[in-house]
């Protein structure tokens, strides 16, 4: 996503200032979502730059084989300084998790995004992070809350409980492992990363999905 930025208008209901830009290339024109530093809110238990998180998110998914993120990148040259970009899904607004989950066709993506976020510690996956194109094409969003050092999984992701954890998601994990220290090394620190490879390994040792049980907090607010 190389190109002039131009900002088009701020995302309604983002928490932290995020904008619908265009990126301009030659004769090209590209919408994308840009979630500059400058723009967030301190958090006392996340450090500023959530949009390395974003951008790393979208690595560790692109590394695992896994087509549920939408390509993100770091920009430094953007217009409110460096964050991260990434690709503007054109959505349809009444399709959520809540109304997916029981569609058989997008399970396979359920499951591979449940697992995603069990590795990278997702403290706040809602339904409505869930999105689908107009291809029909199932994909995450919003990856600012993840890669923690304390245990934070926050999910709406718990239908899946004692389900099988198919075995081909755990072939592309351990195809994985051996890069991913590499690939995260630019956005995360040391001690993030060894906790995102010790999640990784408990999540190979999963026969089933995990359920929330009475553990702290497992579901994020709001709920979509």
């Amino acid at each position: 996503m190389l190109g002039d930025i131009e900002i088009q208008e701020r995302l309604a209901y983002s928490s932290n200032n995020a904008f619908i830009v265009s990126v301009n290339y030659h004769d090209k024109s590209e919408l994308c979502v840009y979630k500059p530093e400058a723009g967030e809110r301190p958090l006392w238990d996340f450090e500023p730059g959530l949009w390395k998180r974003e951008v790393g998110a979208y690595e560790l998914s692109a590394l695992f084989g896994w087509d549920i993120i939408p390509e993100t990148v770091e920009r430094f040259d953007a217009p409110l300084g460096v964050g991260s970009i990434q690709k503007y899904i054109d959505f349809d607004p009444k399709e959520h998790y809540f109304t997916l989950i029981d569609q058989e066709k997008y399970l396979c993506e359920i499951e591979k995004v449940a697992l995603f976020d069990f590795v990278a510690n997702n403290a706040d996956r809602k339904g409505g992070h869930f999105l689908i194109d107009g291809n029909g094409h199932l994909w995450a969003i919003d990856h600012g809350l993840c890669f923690n050092e304390e245990p934070k999984l926050r999910t709406v992701v718990w239908d899946l409980g004692e389900r099988r954890v198919p075995n081909n998601l755990k072939e592309d994990l351990i195809m994985a492992k051996p890069n991913v220290e590499q690939t995260l090394e630019p956005y995360l620190n040391e001690r993030e990363i060894q906790l995102t490879m010790l999640r990784l390994d408990a999540v190979l040792k999963l026969e089933v999905f995990p359920d929330p049980g009475d553990g702290r907090r497992p579901y994020p607010w709001p709920l979509l």
